[in-house]
């Protein structure tokens, strides 16, 4: 039986102490960092059990000083994410394809292209010691009744809802992922993920405002809602939100 303890990005990251962690290590919880999180991690000398990110271009940003680090922190720590790291054109067909009609602002463009070599050089799944990495399938969903055959075991699922919207990362790309890479999962207790009145936390304090993208966040979170609470109902799977009292997503609660 498998509990993820799913350490999220927000301020409230901060609060959590080496002794925290150990003490959800000790109760059997695989932990789990998502993007700025790791961090917060090397910075209270912890290392976590799995790490992932959504966003090759937002990564080198938030994470540009990750090759300044001692990198033996990273050789315990297993990578699962999106099979799209090393090449922009997967990238590029994942997040635009469908769901952006016009092209990219040419200034923007050339920042991205120079950001995704920054990426590349750093040979991230290198590394970790190992590095999990699924193939995507892109769901469009467009209301919020939708009926729509999603099968998180079979095939890693990344929802979008509309062209140009800013997904939310938790309920669109971090669960599904969890719900492919395991089949025995008991239990997921979110830390640090959709309290949206605090800051994310970044190295050096570089990244966006947390605050910028919270109504995209909250509606494209709320057009899953229904295809995630099915999931975890089905599979027996409890959020526990006994961490993040005040997290948006606790929506998903008592399945």
């Amino acid at each position: 039986m498998v509990k993820i303890l799913l350490v999220g990005p927000a301020g409230s990251l901060s609060r959590c102490s080496k002794n925290y962690f150990e003490k959800m290590r000790e109760q059997g919880y695989i932990i789990w960092a998502y993007a700025a999180a790791i961090g917060h991690f090397y910075k209270i000398g912890f290392k976590p059990d799995v790490f992932t990110f959504f966003d090759p271009y937002s990564f080198v940003i938030v994470l540009q000083d990750m090759l300044k680090w001692d990198t033996s922190f990273f050789k315990d720590i297993h990578l699962v994410a999106a099979d799209y790291y090393d090449s922009e054109e997967k990238y590029n067909n994942l997040r635009f394809r469908d769901h952006f009609s016009t092209p990219l602002d040419p200034k923007k463009g050339e920042r991205n292209k120079k950001l995704w070599q920054r990426f590349l050089d750093m040979k991230i799944s290198t590394l970790f010691k190992t590095a999990s990495l699924y193939d995507p399938k892109v769901v469009m969903v467009t209301n919020l009744n939708q009926d729509i055959d999603i099968d998180y075991d079979k095939r890693f699922t990344i929802t979008f809802i509309k062209m140009g919207i800013n997904i939310d990362k938790f309920g669109c790309y971090v669960l599904p992922l969890i719900f492919h890479h395991y089949n025995n999962l008991t239990e997921i207790r979110p830390v640090g993920f959709g309290e949206f009145e605090t800051r994310e936390v970044h190295t050096k304090g570089r990244g966006r405002h947390w605050l910028r993208n919270i109504e995209e966040y909250k509606k494209t979170f709320d057009y899953n809602t229904q295809h995630l609470y099915y999931y975890l109902k089905t599979n027996h799977i409890k959020m526990n939100y006994e961490d993040s009292p005040n997290s948006y997503y606790r929506k998903l609660e008592g399945n």
